[in-house]
């Protein structure tokens, strides 16, 4: 990949500190190195993407195995830790979170003085060792618009002196399109009002505005704000135009990773505005030929900025892009300098279905070679090729290779071209549609409501076939004109999209069309995604310099799962108590780890060891050895006499322990004095000040040989949440306009009955007079997943607002 834009750590025996050990070997990422089969990935969703203070954030976490999408089965639990992480990076709340049915909740309630801004909500294991995961939403001041709009630009980029297209998808938040409104259309390019006159909505809420851009612009800051007027209620839509002046960062990737001179090469390319928005550009190839240049091709972007084209390097040439629109962009940018030897590998299918055979088309300079396709670390096919069979009158024709796979292989593979002593040459993903989809249907109760009423929703689940199925269903009911207030390129993916794409690609935007079988352009927009992660290429080759450069990104692709080490593992704490450095078995020649107030015990001696090294990434686990125990006290960014717990924990029954009964008493966490020695009192009680234990009806565990860790585990207090439904108000007559709650109902885990394939959930109306958005995702045990979503009114036939 080619990017144009205008001391590894060591870890030491506890037992020799002084002796580190070299850490950038390279590891191959096989499945006993990651984690073994049963590795499980986390897939976080929110009720709604934007909040206000003292709204309540409800977060649903499923947990699904990396191969065959099965959920963590009935019989195995995991504990998550949840953090709510600031726009500075500084975690606002802690918490645990324990799966039912492979899927968890959790709630977080906004405080009223909370600073506006980006969240992002995490997920790590660190008892199961599960890749993290995250989803980001806002905190901001709003209000919920009487008319939904929605503005989609005909490009992502203008220049100067360009006429700038947009379209306004408008309806009422009751439902309907406002036909016949009044548009009225104002832009402001550098401090310079432009005047766009006015337009009317059509039958279908739609209408179309144009103007034109100053020929000389200075700073390119430029809004859109188009005032809409129906009838008594007046709202604008806003939004930055997208002007490019002089620059556009420009990512170009060849098909393979490489070009190969002789052989027609596929190029995909991806483009930025300064502000990591999307540009769309059109532009030619161009080839250098010293006192001039030649156009080889044209070349435009197709959605996010993306695009591809197709030409035949020649050796010794070299090639570059230049940018015809938008106009004003000078600079060239160079393709890579194709090489003599390698390899490529393409193929002529946007997408496979499933089922389908999959082919691709290959060709290499070297005489001997072999085409693997892979989920992931595991081989699902391989072919050989040899030169000598390969096209006698064209030496760099494409030869066909094909993949004989089973049905259930689906969702991102991996297609990697070998030369004869193991070395990869190529490599490209594929996507094969999901073998097992689930159909999820939402039937409301009744067509409308009216405010105050108790609704309700029956959600149906059925396989491929339309027989019944039981699943595990997410639900969500939501004021629909609150989503609308999010551009929808920027909303996040629905459970299918979040399963089968988001943990194998960076920038995932415009989630929603990458698996909608219904829009023509789904199948080549996901080509497009797929053939611009070149981050990503070779990553299960070296695995460890894989996680190194990429971090959590890197742990989601290769759906790492490093468990806690076992008892007796090197270990080292920090005086300070601020990071640990282990070397466990397995994938990882180090892990890092950082948490409040670490120890290794043996016996009854317990010593500290002076970290050689750097500090990393908190991980959010504690190491014991033998009769040892490990304690996560929570954010080590807080003061050292935080109390680090959102739930005070529960007073234990002392009878079950032996020494120091007398000190736990104490509900808030105890810290040390800065510097003061961790305290040893020649027994297990002594640690017991140091412990917290689990609200929840599931008790702390105990020193046992069950424990990995040789020890007792230790987690924030357990904060288990299954399911919000707004009541219905006691005494509410009829002109009440008090209950805005915007979430009406929210449940990590609805199970549809085996023989009809059914839930039904109830929940009160609040005083709005809106749409209410039902969202469904659904997933079942044989690893089948599916979505959808439905719309619920609430209207009255006559209302007045002030």
């Amino acid at each position: 990949m080619t990017k144009h834009s205008g001391k590894s750590a060591k870890a030491v025996k506890a037992d020799k500190p002084d002796k580190p050990t070299k850490t950038d070997q390279v590891v191959k990422g096989t499945t006993a190195a990651l984690g073994g089969p049963e590795r499980y990935q986390t897939f976080v969703s929110t009720d709604r993407p934007i909040y206000r203070g003292t709204e309540t954030v409800y977060v649903r976490g499923v947990l699904l195995n990396a191969a065959n999408h099965k959920p963590l089965p009935e019989t195995k639990q995991a504990q998550a830790l949840i953090q709510v992480k600031g726009f500075s990076g500084e975690t606002v709340a802690t918490g645990m979170a324990q799966t039912e049915n492979g899927v968890w909740g959790f709630a977080w309630t906004v405080p009223a003085a909370q600073a506006g801004g980006q969240y992002t909500v995490t997920a790590s294991y660190p008892e199961s060792g599960y890749a993290p995961a995250e989803r980001k939403f806002d905190i901001r001041t709003f209000r919920a618009p009487r008319l939904k709009s929605q503005i989609v630009f005909l490009r992502d980029g203008y220049g100067p002196g360009d006429k700038v297209t947009a379209s306004l998808d408008v309806k009422r938040a009751e439902g309907g399109a406002p036909v016949g409104a009044k548009v009225t259309v104002q832009a402001v390019v550098d401090g310079t009002e432009i005047d766009g006159g006015t337009t009317t909505v059509d039958s279908l809420g739609n209408c179309s505005v144009s103007f034109d851009l100053p020929k000389l612009i200075a700073r390119g800051e430029g809004t859109l704000a188009l005032t809409i007027a129906d009838g008594g209620v007046i709202e604008t839509a806003s939004k930055t135009i997208p002007i490019l002046l002089q620059t556009v960062d420009l990512k170009i990737y060849p098909e393979g990773g490489d070009l190969v001179s002789g052989y027609k090469n596929r190029v995909y390319i991806q483009a930025h505005q300064p502000n990591g928005k999307p540009a769309d550009l059109v532009g030619k190839v161009m080839q250098d030929n010293g006192a001039s240049s030649s156009v080889v091709c044209d070349f435009r972007t197709e959605h996010e900025g993306r695009g591809r084209f197709e030409f035949t390097p020649q050796t010794g040439k070299n090639y570059y892009l230049t940018v015809s629109e938008p106009t004003g962009i000078k600079t060239k940018y160079p393709l890579p300098e194709s090489k003599v030897h390698g390899a490529v590998v393409r193929t002529d299918k946007d997408i496979f279905k499933k089922g389908d055979l999959i082919s691709v088309k290959v060709g290499s300079t070297h005489k001997h070679f072999k085409v693997t396709l892979a989920k992931r670390e595991a081989e699902c096919a391989v072919g050989t090729v040899e030169k000598a069979k390969q096209s006698k009158t064209d030496s760099f024709a494409l030869q066909t290779v094909s993949f004989d796979t089973p049905a259930d292989v689906d969702g991102v593979l991996t297609v990697t071209v070998w030369d004869d002593k193991g070395v990869p040459l190529a490599e490209r993903l594929i996507f094969r549609q999901p073998a097992k989809p689930i159909n999820v249907s939402i039937i409301p109760g009744r067509k409308t409501y009216v405010p105050g009423d108790c609704a309700k929703v029956t959600v149906r689940t059925t396989d491929a076939d339309g027989q019944p199925v039981s699943a595990v269903v997410g639900l969500t009911v939501t004021d629909d004109s609150v989503l609308e207030l999010i551009e929808k390129r920027e909303m996040a993916p629905r459970l299918p999209v979040m399963v089968f794409l988001e943990p194998e690609v960076k920038d995932l935007a415009d989630a929603q069309i990458y698996l909608d079988s219904a829009n023509p352009k789904a199948a080549a927009d996901t080509d497009l995604l797929l053939g611009t992660q070149g981050w990503r290429r070779f990553a299960f080759v070296d695995a460890a310099k894989f996680l190194r450069e990429n971090g959590d990104a890197a742990k989601r692709v290769l759906a790492l799962a490093i468990a806690p080490p076992v008892a007796g593992s090197d270990v080292l704490v920090l005086p300070t108590a601020r990071a640990v450095h282990l070397k466990p078995a397995g994938m990882v020649p180090q892990q890092s780890f950082e948490f409040g107030q670490g120890f290794r015990r043996s016996g009854t001696a317990a010593k500290q060891w002076e970290l050689r090294g750097r500090n990393s990434e908190a991980i959010g686990a504690g190491i014991g050895n033998q009769n040892g125990a490990a304690c996560l006290l929570g954010n080590i960014a807080a003061p050292r006499d935080a109390n680090f717990f959102q739930v005070e924990p529960t007073v234990i029954d002392e009878r079950h322990y032996t020494s120091s009964r007398a000190e736990r008493h104490q509900k808030t966490l105890p810290t040390l004095p800065e510097g003061a020695p961790i305290p040893d009192n020649d027994g297990d009680g002594g640690l017991d000040r140091y412990i917290s234990f689990s609200q929840s009806n599931v008790p702390a565990r105990r020193r046992s040989s069950r424990s990995r860790m040789g020890g007792i585990s230790v987690f924030p207090s357990i904060a288990v949440v299954r399911e919000f439904a707004n009541p219905v108000r006691v005494g509410r007559s009829s002109p009440d306009r008090v209950d805005f709650t915007e979430t009406l109902f929210w449940n990590a885990g609805v199970k549809t009955d085996e023989q009809t394939g059914e839930a039904t959930v109830s929940f009160g109306l609040n005083d709005s007079v809106t749409a209410f958005k039902v969202f469904a995702d659904a997933y079942t045990a044989g690893g089948a997943v599916g979505t959808g979503s439905a719309s619920l009114q609430s209207v009255q036939p006559f209302y007045a607002e002030a």
